[in-house]
């Protein structure tokens, strides 16, 4: 198990270091970000089902357009 989960480990220790240099990176360029003091909860409630409802319909439409084509 030990040699099998090395390899795998390093991999994702790559990935990792990548990943969190990349974030870094854009973190440094300036208005890269906002800084919010609080939300409401109804107000977070609506923005996750409006960012669920825009990507549900926008894979319906990405599945009538392979539908028709088909």
């Amino acid at each position: 198990g030990y040699y099998v989960a090395l390899p795998i480990s390093w991999l994702n220790y790559v990935l990792l270091a990548y990943i969190i240099n990349a974030v870094e990176w854009l973190y440094s360029f300036p208005y890269s970000f906002i800084i919010v003091s609080s939300v409401s909860l109804p107000l977070l409630v609506l923005w996750y089902v409006l960012m669920i409802y825009v990507m549900l319909k926008h894979y319906a439409g990405e599945k009538a357009k392979t539908d028709s084509l088909s």
